[in-house]
């Protein structure tokens, strides 16, 4: 299975391939393939299809007060409550086997959202269904690599 992260821009993610990830806009460095690689490996936990890349989907450049972040985004088809309930279930399960410390938070919806940190590269994860039912997945990444044995 791969994501729809590796999908080159106009074309539809069923032809999505890892070698599209050198097309990715504006930056091409490690902390774009630490992004996309974590939203893959999300993917893959989940199990449920994704939606057609709509405007706002992909990587882009946050920056603030923080810092510079990398933010790469996208939603899943829309899911029933429990098919969501299932899918995050899923993620949790891998999240935690990698060593994401995970956090639940209440949502408008049954389910509740799925907010995960990395701390070693202080990447974070969000998983947050939504009242029309897609299930929401962004992952934000410093721009700049800097591990905790780094500080």
């Amino acid at each position: 299975m791969t994501s729809p992260c590796f999908a080159p821009a106009g074309e539809p993610a069923s032809k999505a391939d890892s070698t599209a990830l050198h097309s990715a806009p504006a930056a091409d460095g490690p902390d774009v393939r630490r992004a996309l690689d974590y939203s893959s490996r999300i993917y893959d936990a989940l199990r449920v299809r994704h939606a057609s890349r709509g405007e706002g989907n992909g990587v882009r450049t946050v920056e603030d007060a923080d810092g510079t972040w990398l933010h790469h985004d996208w939603s899943t088809d829309p899911l029933t409550a429990e098919e969501a309930a299932d899918a995050i279930g899923r993620a949790q399960a891998y999240l935690e086997n990698a060593n994401w410390t995970v956090r639940h938070v209440a949502t408008d919806v049954s389910v509740p959202a799925l907010f995960a940190l990395h701390e070693e590269d202080q990447t974070v994860a969000q998983l947050v269904p939504s009242t029309e039912g897609p299930l929401r997945v962004a992952v934000t990444t410093p721009a700049a690599h800097v591990t905790v044995t780094d500080i």
